[in-house]
């Protein structure tokens, strides 16, 4: 941890052309995994359980939250968990949203209430709870149990007759984004996904797959609809301990990610800002985004 390989470190500000640029690798790279939850939950729901307008300004709010946590120490995005997306559906199914939320809220204060003991105890027992060779695999099934969305996005579906476009602008996408963060020089290496986003954008232009007729009819502005916090919500303990457990499979998220990034920037971010600060964010932000019908988790920025 003492080498810092940060281009800019957390405490640094870079020239405005460059942090206008960062700023919108940080929006793209956030923003389609920040959507897709929504999408498959209310999905596999069959209903409407979350809404993208709300998941996108509670995810800002949870970011700022852990932000005043970490005292601005950790380079951390909080967004969607992918890890909520069975488990939500499920307690909408026993406990309709207010019964969802409140597991959702449960889980933030599983969060809150873990941060206290190691405050006052320390994380070795945690390490000892969820050892490494816990964690990686939990991090690995999670992301390996997405793989078969992905899959569908591109139109490589059972049954269905692959579509050339969409998959020649994913393949387009996915080299354009690797060759960049592998073999990229300078400034340029370290924004791969916006040059991948914007590569993929144009390719879908030129063999027409974008449909700006979408874009006359929608509105310049709108208010998302959050709930009405505490009073709208009747707690259902079938639907609480249908999501709860799943804060122990988010904390070993939580303490894999930030393990990655400190391995990344140089810095460990377990003991300085520290497991209980990064933890109370993520909980305060989670119960945040539970009240205002959400549920969330981190991105590196």
């Amino acid at each position: 941890m003492e080498n810092n390989k940060m281009v800019l470190d957390v405490n640094e500000k870079p020239a405005i052309a460059k942090w206008i640029v960062l700023a919108f690798q940080h929006v793209f790279a956030m923003f389609g995994a920040t959507i897709l939850v929504p999408i498959l939950v209310n999905s596999t729901a069959g209903e409407t359980v979350l809404t993208i307008p709300v998941a996108l300004v509670t995810s800002g709010i949870g970011t700022l939250i852990y932000i005043l946590c970490t005292k601005g120490k950790s380079p951390v995005y909080l967004g969607s968990s992918f890890a909520f997306i069975a488990p939500l559906a499920a307690a909408y199914v026993k406990g309709g949203l207010s019964g969802a939320m409140t597991g959702v809220m449960a889980v933030g204060l599983i969060y809150i209430i873990f941060a206290t003991i190691i405050r006052f105890l320390g994380k070795n027992w945690l390490d000892k709870l969820l050892p490494p060779v816990v964690i990686g695999p939990m991090i690995m099934i999670i992301g390996l149990g997405l793989a078969p969305s992905a899959i569908s996005q591109i139109g490589l579906v059972s049954g269905v007759e692959i579509e050339w476009k969409e998959v020649f602008v994913a393949v387009v996408t996915f080299l354009v984004t690797a060759i960049i963060a592998v073999r990229g020089k300078g400034f340029l290496k370290i924004i791969p996904f916006l040059v991948g986003i914007i590569t993929g954008y144009i390719a879908a232009v030129c063999v027409g797959l974008v449909d700006f007729a979408p874009v006359a009819e929608a509105a310049f502005f709108s208010i998302p609809q959050f709930a009405i916090p505490f009073i709208s919500y009747t707690p259902n303990f079938s639907a609480i301990l249908t999501i709860a457990p799943i804060a122990l499979v988010t904390m070993a998220e939580h303490i894999g990610d930030h393990t990655s990034l400190s391995n990344i920037i140089g810095k460990d971010l377990l003991k300085e800002p520290g497991l209980d600060k990064t933890l109370l964010g993520d909980g305060i932000a989670t119960f945040v985004a539970g009240l205002l019908r959400r549920s969330c988790k981190y991105y590196i920025w």
